[in-house]
């Protein structure tokens, strides 16, 4: 059975995945922003067995969004990650209300999926495949841009 973590996941995805490096030419950016992201929680690249970073189209579209935000929209990185730290992952997953109040991610100002001393149900989860992770691309981050024009 595949680890399904934040730091890895299934060996098989659909569509073209891209080496870090493939990322950073197509999308014209350097490399350290790229991990600089992943630090920040901003972004889960998805891990190979062999441990190597892969993007899908939809991790270089939601670069592309947080880059917009940062360039054009003037959205700093702070703010950007406390936005995506005040989605109510609970209530998207239907916690229940004992494992939200032991959840270390209610607590520590970063995205849930970045978060560590989270409760069983989202240790044992591959977080790019998260209803949570992916609402954050299609939901806060879009209304943050639209926000700002």
């Amino acid at each position: 059975m595949a680890d399904h973590n934040s730091e890895s996941g299934p060996d098989h995805v659909d569509g073209r995945l891209y080496s870090i490096g493939e990322a950073a030419d197509v999308l014209g950016f350097s490399i350290p922003s790229i991990r600089l992201y992943e630090r920040l929680g901003l972004i889960v690249p998805i891990r190979r067995s062999s441990r190597h970073r892969r993007y899908s189209e939809a991790d270089l579209a939601r670069i592309r969004c947080i880059r917009s935000m940062l360039d054009h929209h003037r959205i700093t990185i702070d703010v950007l990650v406390e936005a995506l730290a005040r989605i109510p992952c609970w209530e998207l997953k239907g916690c229940a209300e004992e494992d939200r109040r032991s959840c270390g991610a209610q607590s520590n100002g970063t995205p849930c999926w970045a978060a560590s001393g989270k409760d069983w149900q989202c240790r044992s989860e591959f977080c790019h495949e998260c209803v949570v992770y992916r609402a954050a691309s299609q939901g806060v981050l879009e209304g943050l841009r639209v926000q700002t024009t």
